[in-house]
C-alpha cells in the first residue's frame, strides 16, 4: 500500500511538473535588422500556433527605425492547413499607423482560433525606407 501511495505521489509530481514546463514562454524572432523598402512587404514563414501557443498567450514586438517618416501596419492571415491563408471576419489588424519607435503589444484577445498564423508587415509610408524588427512571444 505504501508502494502504490509513492507511485501515485510522484506520479502527481511528475504531471504537476510537465504542465509548468508546458507553460514556459517561447520567443520566436521573426525579423531582426529587416530591411524593408518604401511600401514593401514582409510575409513572416508558416507559424505552428499549436508547438507554440498551448495557453493562448501571445505578444509582439517590434522596432522601426528611420529617418523618413516610416509607418507600418502589422496584419496576420490564418489556416488551418498550413498552405491556404485568409484574412479573418475581423480584418488581421494588429498594428496600423506604427511609427518610429518601439511597442510591445500583447495580441492574445485579437487573434482567432487557428492551427497557423503568418505575420504580415507593410510600409505604408511610399517615400521611406527603414529597417524593421518583430518578435512574438508564446505561452
Amino acid at each position: 500500500m505504501k508502494a502504490l501511495r509513492l507511485v501515485l505521489v510522484m506520479t502527481m509530481l511528475l504531471w504537476a511538473g510537465s504542465a509548468v514546463a508546458d507553460s514556459k514562454i517561447v520567443v520566436k524572432e521573426l525579423w531582426k535588422a529587416q530591411a524593408i523598402g518604401a511600401a514593401g512587404v514582409l510575409t513572416s514563414p508558416n507559424i505552428d500556433m499549436n508547438e507554440r501557443a498551448r495557453d493562448g498567450n501571445i505578444s509582439l514586438q517590434y522596432t522601426l527605425a528611420g529617418v523618413a517618416g516610416p509607418t507600418i501596419t502589422i496584419t496576420y492571415k490564418l489556416s488551418n492547413d498550413g498552405v491556404t491563408f485568409s484574412t479573418p471576419s475581423t480584418g488581421g489588424a494588429l498594428v496600423t499607423n506604427g511609427a518610429v519607435g518601439s511597442d510591445l503589444l500583447d495580441i492574445t484577445a485579437e487573434i482567432e482560433f487557428a492551427r497557423w498564423i503568418q505575420i504580415i508587415v507593410t510600409e505604408t509610408a511610399t517615400n521611406a525606407a527603414t529597417a524593421f524588427e518583430l518578435f512574438l512571444a508564446f505561452q
